[in-house]
């Protein structure tokens, strides 16, 4: 087995759960109504009030938001750059990352060989969101192919 930079391991059930309980505080705090949107015609419920914003954002490259503490409202214009990469983060949260297709040397007739590619990302520095790693899918020679980390069984 690889290391993790956590020796006291990490409770995949505890950050999984961590996870859904933020999720479940989301949705809950998103079906609320926010009775002031109304006075500047938009939908008091919440998720159709941050839907209604996030599109204007992505139609225009602004969107002016609700009025803070102090009463005043702020409008926020991004930049083309800005707006393209907003635009690209919330298409990859919506539909996510399209499929890749790989070719593997050594195939012959060059034809994409199906199967799935597996990345190890570095940890945060912190150590609590490292995974242990089976030495065998990372170690480059422990495959005499040269294709380690790579499944082509295609399931």
């Amino acid at each position: 087995m690889g290391k993790t930079n956590n020796p006291a391991g990490s409770s995949k059930r505890a950050r999984k759960g961590d996870a859904l309980r933020l999720t479940e505080t989301l949705r809950a705090t998103l079906a609320r109504e926010e009775p002031g949107a109304a006075a500047f015609g938009l939908p008091t419920r919440r998720s159709e009030l941050l839907a209604e914003l996030v599109t204007r954002l992505v139609l225009t490259g602004e969107t002016t938001l609700l009025p803070d503490a102090t009463g005043s409202r702020r409008t926020v214009e991004l930049s083309a750059m800005a707006w393209a990469d907003f635009v690209k983060w919330l298409y990859l949260r919506v539909d996510g990352q399209p499929p890749q297709q790989v070719r593997l040397p050594g195939e012959g007739d060059g034809t994409p060989v199906a199967g799935t590619i597996m990345f190890v990302m570095p940890g945060n520095g912190r150590g609590d969101d490292t995974e242990e790693i089976d030495d065998d899918t990372t170690d480059p020679d422990a495959d005499a192919g040269g294709d380690a980390g790579v499944d082509t069984s295609g399931s």
